[in-house]
């Protein structure tokens, strides 16, 4: 998927203007047609502040990440049971600022694709 439909999912999914998340991030109103005309992402200080906005990846809005998808696809796919300490740490990611689910997310996204890595190894070898 490229930035520019990832930004419109997100923007989507959190009922927010373009206008409202340029003023406050101090992006050009206009950034966000120039991205989806030329089918061009922005430099990586542009990335960060939507990537921490959003509390998403810069991987995931370049489109070289599919985590997001991944787990969407696994909760309409099944019934989702958790046990009681997956309970106590949804209500403590909860509680966090912006600034604290983003570091989880990262920490999350990263100990997942070394699991995955792993795993591969071990199939290879």
């Amino acid at each position: 998927m490229l930035f520019s439909e990832r930004l419109e999912e997100l923007l989507k999914e959190r009922r927010l203007t373009w206008k409202e998340v340029a003023a406050t991030l101090h992006i050009g109103r206009n950034q966000k047609k120039y991205w989806s005309d030329n089918e061009v992402v922005p430099g990586l200080e542009t990335l960060t502040k939507l990537a921490e906005y959003f509390g998403v990846s810069v991987d995931y809005l370049r489109g070289t990440d599919d985590l997001k998808q991944q787990a969407m696809n696994v909760l309409d796919s099944q019934t989702l049971t958790l046990s009681a300490r997956e309970v106590s740490l949804i209500l403590k990611y909860r509680s966090l600022d912006d600034e604290g689910k983003t570091m989880v997310d990262s920490a999350v996204i990263a100990e997942a694709r070394r699991v995955a890595a792993k795993g591969e190894e071990e199939s290879a070898g």
